[in-house]
């Protein structure tokens, strides 16, 4: 379970949504690392490329390479994976 709590902030009144626990699955990987495997390789560059252009409920979505979070691979999404090319954990 992931816990965050938000202090109260100076006249806030209402503090009841300022703590939030989730038992959702929580995945840390490398920038990049669409595969998560531990390392950033033509594997993920392959991987982000199939899913380029693609959106939720696309034949070819794949969530793991919409790295930047907006519901869609783009190039932001490649350039992530091709900048951190080589990295490993």
């Amino acid at each position: 379970t992931i816990t965050a709590v938000a202090v109260p902030v100076p006249h806030e009144t209402d503090t009841a949504d300022n703590t939030l626990s989730s038992p959702t699955l929580v995945k840390v990987k490398l920038m990049g690392d669409v595969n998560g495997d531990g390392e950033v390789d033509m594997k993920d560059v392959y991987e982000a490329a199939k899913a380029f252009g693609s959106y939720p409920n696309h034949p070819r979505w794949n969530p793991d390479a919409d790295i930047c979070g907006d519901n869609k691979v783009d190039m932001r999404d490649i350039w992530i994976v091709v900048t951190n090319f080589g990295t490993c954990k």
